[in-house]
């Protein structure tokens, strides 16, 4: 693992290596669109810096603002708020084991009254990412799942500072540092994706995983996929509008679908609290975990045979006819 700064800055450098004009200092504040509805055409983008302006026209607008994004929100995008999301923190902290060739998550989550959380804890090894005299430390992070039925009662950033408590000598970590916290909604969750023009990719599309909160895969992923269906767009009188959802839908529709009801069920009062220690330390464990690894992770695809992934998949297939019938106005979900 690496910072995000690290991350960043490398997808920036390969961007401007390809050719790439890179320009910084600006926010994208307006879009300009042909017609009044939000699937039609965008024609422009105003930007700004300070007090100044400048208008861009575009062939096509790539939304990768993340989820806060105010042109996503322009353009109809919002999100569904009654499904579940993920209220998040991540810190670094440096500790000598920073080396370690393992990631560590904790799916038993407790705060500081020992009460289970919906969520887990996470330490990824920087290794020697994170630069300076003393080079090595892990990302220490923590999540929890919310409805607007169940809300998660908890501070995340306290529930970190508790977690790092409770794995500090283990560890011989420091102080977390540069805490930074974050909501996170999930599995497909916004009313629209795509116009004829112009389309979401990563959290500004809810690309998110239910299960784990992992995003920045599904951005990437997104990204590439949205750059090999431009040529067919451009001959189309819709463009990205139908193309985008239909693909999004057939890529990720059944396992997120799936993930947002399994995830919702962990919201519930006392449920890991009462199936943890089955699921998590009894005799069972090493082959719950090793399938709990595979569905958390997306890895389950439409060839595996196995038991694990028939039962997956169709589920997944169930679980998407009932949202069909339960939201019809979202065509669960990245509604076109």
């Amino acid at each position: 693992a690496v910072p995000r700064t690290q991350l960043d800055a490398a997808l920036l450098d390969f961007a401007a290596d390809a050719g790439a004009r890179v320009v910084t200092g600006w926010k994208a504040v307006d879009v300009t669109l042909t017609g009044a509805s939000t699937a039609g055409v965008v024609e422009s983008v105003t930007f700004r810096r300070g007090r100044e302006e400048r208008t861009v026209r575009c062939g096509t607008l790539v939304l990768a603002e993340g989820v806060r994004s105010g042109i996503a929100r322009k353009l109809g995008v919002q999100w569904l708020r009654g499904m579940v999301h993920g209220i998040a923190a991540r810190s670094y902290c440096p500790t000598p084991r920073g080396d370690d060739p393992w990631i560590h998550s904790h799916l038993e989550l407790r705060d500081a009254e020992g009460t289970a959380q919906p969520g887990y804890g996470w330490i990824f090894p920087l290794g020697d990412a994170t630069g300076g005299s003393d080079p090595k430390g892990v990302n220490l992070g923590c999540g929890a799942l919310s409805t607007s039925k169940r809300p998660a009662k908890v501070n995340v950033k306290k529930l970190l500072t508790h977690y790092a408590d409770q794995v500090r000598d283990e560890w011989e970590l420091g102080e977390p540092e540069d805490i930074a916290s974050a909501l996170l909604p999930m599995g497909g969750a916004v009313t629209r994706v795509a116009g004829v023009n112009w389309a979401a990719v990563g959290d500004t599309a809810a690309l998110v995983n239910p299960l784990n909160g992992e995003g920045i895969d599904y951005a990437l992923e997104s990204a590439q996929d949205l750059v090999e269906y431009l040529p067919d767009a451009a001959r189309t009188p819709r463009g990205l509008a139908d193309i985008w959802p239909a693909h999004l839908r057939g890529r990720y529709g059944d396992a997120f679908s799936l993930a947002r009801r399994a995830a919702t069920l962990l919201t519930m009062p006392g449920l890991l609290s009462a199936v943890g220690p089955l699921g998590f330390r009894g005799p069972l464990a090493p082959r719950l975990m090793g399938a709990a690894t595979r569905l958390m992770g997306n890895l389950v695809t439409p060839e595996d045979r196995d038991l694990t992934a028939r039962a997956w998949l169709t589920a997944g297939k169930l679980s998407v006819g009932h949202d069909r019938f339960r939201h019809p106005e979202s065509r669960p979900l990245f509604g076109a």
